[in-house]
């Protein structure tokens, strides 16, 4: 997930760049940032919220195999 997560950013973050004058100017810079952060920001958001998720869960997992299967 994070690899696309972060092919993902790349392509917008290319896509608002590209989309900018040839001398932008700091609005318009700070202008596709923010609208990077917009369109990602769920995305992501959900994302960490299912790594949380996995993360408790392979935990609770590693803890029965180890009640099971003690270290010899």
């Amino acid at each position: 997930m994070g690899a696309a997560n972060a092919m993902h950013d790349a392509i917008a973050l290319a896509n608002g760049i590209n989309g900018l004058p040839f001398h932008p100017v700091a609005d318009e810079i700070e202008a596709v940032f923010k609208a990077y952060k917009e369109e990602r920001i769920d995305q992501v958001e959900k994302a960490f919220e299912n790594s949380k998720a996995f993360r408790t869960m392979a935990g609770q997992v590693k803890e029965n195999l180890l009640v099971l299967y003690p270290m010899r």
